[in-house]
């Protein structure tokens, strides 16, 4: 055993390995963050979606329905909602008691991880429907 020689010092390999794994590292749990807030804000968007069909089956003759829906969609959602909110309410057949009203709300939602790799925003979409009273 005498003539075997020691081992270079391996002092720099834990910092390669740093410098190679912390920017993997860091985008994974910047995309669980996204994941949770995105789906955090369909929830939001859902929630309020069914608080619009709620509003849109009480008054069914509101002159001004899509934009008083919109109106009660972001007041329900406390701005949580980020962006512009996109509403539209049908009725099937008519607006008439028994009907059927369904509102269907989108909206763009900004996204942080992927904001690097130029792809900024997820569009969310929800629907709800009730029977018209």
């Amino acid at each position: 055993m005498a003539g075997e020689r020691v081992p270079v010092s391996r002092r720099g390999q834990a910092l390669v390995e740093l410098a190679l794994l912390l920017p993997v590292l860091i985008l994974l749990a910047m995309g669980t963050l996204d994941v949770g807030r995105v789906f955090q804000g369909y929830l939001d968007l859902a929630n309020a979606t069914r608080e619009g069909a709620a509003y849109a089956a009480l008054n069914p003759t509101d002159a001004n329905l899509t934009s008083d829906v919109t109106n009660v969609m972001t007041t329900e959602s406390n701005g949580l909602i980020p962006g512009t909110l996109n509403v539209t309410v049908s009725f099937s057949p008519n607006n008439s008691a028994g009907s059927q009203v369904t509102v269907t709300a989108t909206a763009s939602y900004p996204l942080l991880t992927t904001a690097i790799l130029g792809w900024r925003s997820l569009s969310l979409s929800a629907s709800a429907g009730m029977m018209v009273q």
